[in-house]
């Protein structure tokens, strides 16, 4: 049963796509929307990586498991479920607030080591980048295009478009 709703359904979104060669286009711009994403939360994971390396920062068990979250959020969303975009704009805002609250600014013009502004910076640029891609995403009429059909996709379907992963 499941294998004919998957099969259905990928016959449906290859049909929405034959037809209308506007939700291919804004699937491909949703997709480098989340990927530029993805790429600034593994700049900032890498940075902190660095500067375990170097003594200079805690291992976080933490971010570890936030990147392998996020990628699952990138890959929900580049599906087509526009609703898993607002939970990361929500952390995004959490991250900005810390960045304030731990001082995050001030390392960037201190005198400490260059992995150590690195990693603020990759820090500062994660949390920003979050909040302004995925407000970016979510309000934008292209990307809207194809979220919009991945959603009738789902209603022909008879499940629910916004909780429902479409591949």
């Amino acid at each position: 049963m499941a294998n004919e709703i998957q099969e259905k359904k990928k016959q449906l979104i290859d049909k929405v796509m034959r037809e209308r060669p506007e939700v291919l286009s804004a699937k491909r711009f949703t997709g480098v929307i989340v990927l530029i994403w993805l790429a600034t939360r593994v700049f900032q994971l890498v940075t902190e990586y660095y500067c375990v390396l170097l003594d200079v920062a805690e291992f976080s068990v933490l971010n570890t498991v936030v990147l392998l979250v996020t990628v699952l959020f990138v890959w929900t969303i580049y599906q087509g479920v526009k609703t898993l975009a607002f939970l990361p704009i929500l952390g995004g805002i959490f991250m900005i607030i810390q960045t304030f609250k731990e001082g995050i600014y001030s390392l960037l013009f201190a005198d400490v080591m260059l992995p150590v502004k690195l990693y603020a910076g990759a820090f500062i640029l994660a949390a920003y980048a979050q909040v302004v891609l995925l407000v970016f995403l979510v309000a934008n009429s292209k990307s809207n295009i194809y979220f919009d059909a991945m959603k009738d996709v789902a209603k022909r379907l008879g499940i629910d478009g916004d909780s429902q992963r479409l591949r």
